[in-house]
């Protein structure tokens, strides 16, 4: 920390003080008189690369590498001189969060402490990158990472030493999600989430959620965090914690295997699907035949995702992380159960009847869940269809496609467009036989859901 060393000169300067002005004499004077290293001194005040200021053969192995980097990230035959180092001086100035500005000046040892501080870390975190990651990365994302490792070195010295010092956010979340280890995989991460770009629409514009969603692909994919890591990860980095998914990965965080199903069943950004949201590639065949299906009739058929907080009559229920996990996956398992049943016989139903029973499905399979959860009350048909169906996939689709067959049929109309008594019976249980119901059963059928 700065401390109140004295001056061995006997001058009468003060910290914050404008007539501070410390020479190179007096600096070096300081540090003699209280015994430190006078060459580490005049290394890390002269020296104009990492090898001349901290004498290692790590330090010039990254002057080696930077001084390509600068020759090839330069325009116009022009060095990048931004990524060569920089030497530091012993005065700087800072304007903290309530917008004062305020004035450092270090005296000989503070100055040691501080530069050694700055220059060894930067060396440390460039050459772990490029001996990793920087391998491979492209001369932008490398030049943008030199920028980012000195900046982070910069702001955790002069948080350490500086007291009042707050460093930039950015750098305080990756020093406490690194926890001081694997700085550099941090760092990289939060270039990751800060460069990341989104698709945009047909007007240019960035498309909701994509951005977020490919930060936390490239997130799993580059760095190997899983889902829920990954999307934990991202919020945190972005500065978005405050929000519905960090409330519900708090309640499962440390259970690896919940929060990956958090991250699959509320999402990352991505467009929901039954894969994604079960884990279970072989879902995909009901996705593509939604996605088919929704040409025809709309987005409205295609997988949702489900939230977290809903309406229980007048009651407003919210979901901690547990219980989120627990309802979002019985309901969109039960859905994409039955929803399976019809594949193989799409081509027995019209688009429309299609539609129709996957409205039926999503809101007996939403009902059933929030009763599980929470001993809501479902609809009676709902009800209905549960105590003669049970678990049995097959038999909740009979039911359900019954129950569509019949809503959807249309009776005969009189000379005054009413429907004529009787034809509307006639024309559901037409429809349910030649859907394959028996007679007996298609009469059962439409007394439970006339």
């Amino acid at each position: 920390m700065l401390t109140d060393l004295q001056d061995p000169l006997q001058i009468d300067r003060k910290m914050n003080r404008e007539e501070d002005d410390y020479s190179y004499i007096d600096l070096y004077n300081q540090v003699k008189a209280t015994g430190g290293n006078k060459d580490e001194f005049k290394a890390l005040y002269q020296g104009e690369t990492y090898g001349d200021m901290l004498g290692t053969v790590r330090a010039e192995a990254v002057d080696t590498w930077l001084q390509a980097l600068a020759r090839n990230s330069g325009k116009d035959g022009e060095e990048n001189t931004a990524v060569l180092p920089k030497q530091l001086g012993n005065e700087l100035t800072y304007t903290d969060a309530q917008g004062v500005e305020h004035k450092v000046v270090m005296k000989g040892p503070e100055y040691v402490e501080y530069a050694k501080s700055v220059q060894q870390s930067t060396v440390n975190l460039i050459d772990e990158y490029m001996k990793n990651a920087g391998k491979t990365a492209s001369t932008d994302e490398q030049t943008y990472f030199v920028k980012l490792a000195k900046e982070y070195a910069q702001e955790t010295a002069r948080a350490a030493l500086i007291p009042g010092y707050e460093a930039k956010d950015w750098v305080s979340t990756v020093q406490a999600l690194s926890g001081g280890k694997n700085v550099g995989s941090m760092i990289l991460a939060r270039q990751i989430v800060s460069r990341t770009d989104g698709e945009k629409d047909s007007e240019g514009k960035t498309i909701s959620g994509s951005k977020a969603a490919n930060a936390v692909q490239r997130l799993q994919k580059e760095l190997g965090y899983s889902a829920g890591e990954a999307q934990a990860l991202y919020n945190n980095l972005s500065g978005a914690t405050d929000n519905t998914y960090m409330k519900l990965y708090q309640d499962v965080e440390g259970d690896k295997r919940q929060v990956d199903q958090l991250a699959a069943l509320f999402g990352t950004g991505e467009a929901a699907s039954y894969a994604g949201m079960l884990q279970k590639s072989s879902a995909g065949k009901v996705d593509a035949w939604l996605q088919k299906l929704s040409g025809s009739q709309g987005k409205e058929v295609l997988p949702d995702r489900v939230q977290p907080s809903f309406k229980a009559g007048d009651e407003e229920v919210e979901l901690d992380g547990k219980q989120y996990i627990e309802y979002a996956n019985s309901r969109t398992q039960t859905a994409y159960n039955i929803l399976n049943e019809l594949v193989p016989y799409v081509g027995n139903y019209s688009e429309e009847e299609q539609a129709g029973f996957v409205t039926n499905v999503e809101t007996y399979a939403t009902q059933v869940a929030k009763a599980e959860v929470f001993g809501f009350e479902p609809y009676q048909w709902v009800k209905d269809v549960q105590e003669k169906a049970g678990d049995d996939s097959q038999a909740l689709f009979m039911y359900i496609m019954a129950k569509e067959l019949i809503y959807s049929a249309e009776g005969q109309k009189d000379t005054n467009g009413k429907t004529i008594s009787g034809t509307k019976k006639a024309a559901a249980l037409r429809s349910l036989q030649e859907a394959g119901y028996s007679a007996d059963m298609a009469q059962q059928m439409y007394k439970l859901f006339n």
